[in-house]
């Protein structure tokens, strides 16, 4: 019987063994798992505790610069040109692309003239406006000094709205004209906008008709076939009956960046002549583009109307020619 003893005795110190050596596996397992709780714990406390540092360290927001215009352009009664009514409202209506009510008064843009509504072009100018100058938007009104006698109960004036000079803005973008007829009177006639815009220098006025010379931009090719650079152009036409010298005249764009272009001295061409202006990088705009032709002193002698050429191909612009003289 003794061996029976023993054999069970032996087995019976194995099982304990056994379950000894499981119950150490169970443990370190435990430990080793609660051991990585913690490190993510502590790594989530860490993670957080930078994200709290980092934004304690960020500066605090500064108010962004105003995108309003330059200090050239008047934005208080105080700052305003002339002796005149200047003041600032809301925009309450937008009659049409030339007339605005602000703080309850009808102005309508001095120098420029937009379509009736029932016109042609009327309202795509009034949409143009409204694009700009939002009812509820604040606008500055700085009354045309020159013609203070209004027009039809309405103030004639330079409008400001949202960093925009509203008159320049419709003549820009070809949805008005300018009111020539009042270039001799208005206070903003020698500005460079209305002066781009066909409103003649006091030294143009007083010239006599030939000493303008009578030069016509002609033609304009704004997008050919091709590359524009190198291939645009402008021809001018001579229809007086003597030879022009047009050297250090200026060709000038006025879309988008506007551009200037100075004709090489000694260009001189006779009576009903062309003569081909071509530039060499691309100068134009293919929409909404206008080219100015100004003598050595700076006056404008001819101004195209705004035209477009989306097609790149031969197509040109051209100007009604005068007969010859």
């Amino acid at each position: 019987m003794k061996p029976v003893v023993i054999i069970s005795i032996a087995v019976g110190v194995s099982v304990v063994a056994v379950l000894g050596v499981l119950i150490g596996i169970g443990a370190y397992q435990q430990a080793q798992l609660e051991k990585e709780q913690r490190e993510a714990n502590q790594a989530l406390l860490n993670l957080m505790k930078k994200v709290a540092e980092s934004k304690q360290e960020q500066p605090t927001p500064q108010p962004t610069k105003s995108t309003q215009p330059t200090q050239s352009t008047p934005l208080t009664p105080q700052n305003c040109s002339g002796n005149a009514t200047c003041f600032t409202g809301q925009v309450t209506s937008v009659i049409d692309g030339d007339t605005l009510v602000v703080k309850d008064i009808h102005v309508r843009f001095a120098l420029a003239s937009a379509p009736e509504l029932s016109e042609k072009g009327g309202i795509e100018a009034k949409y143009f406006i409204e694009s700009l100058c939002p009812i509820g938007s604040t606008a500055f009104v700085d009354e045309d000094d020159g013609q203070t006698q209004g027009s039809y109960d309405r103030i004639l004036a330079v409008i400001y709205c949202n960093g925009t000079n509203l008159n320049e803005a419709v003549l820009d973008k070809g949805h008005a004209v300018i009111d020539k007829e009042f270039c001799k009177v208005s206070e903003f006639s020698n500005e460079a906008w209305a002066q781009n815009h066909g409103c003649a220098t006091k030294i143009q006025e007083d010239k006599p008709s030939d000493a303008t010379s009578g030069i016509i931009i002609a033609e304009a090719e704004s997008n050919p076939a091709g590359s524009d650079d190198g291939n645009e152009w402008i021809k001018l036409f001579n229809p007086s009956s003597s030879n022009k010298d047009i050297s250090n005249w200026i060709v000038n764009s006025t879309h988008g960046k506007a551009m200037s272009f100075q004709i090489q001295s000694g260009t001189i061409f006779g009576s009903c002549e062309y003569v081909t202006i071509k530039f060499p990088l691309q100068f134009l705009d293919n929409e909404d583009e206008s080219v100015i032709l100004l003598d050595q002193n700076g006056i404008v002698i001819d101004k195209t109307p705004v035209f477009s050429d989306k097609s790149n191909d031969s197509w040109i612009w051209k100007d009604n020619i005068p007969p010859c003289k």
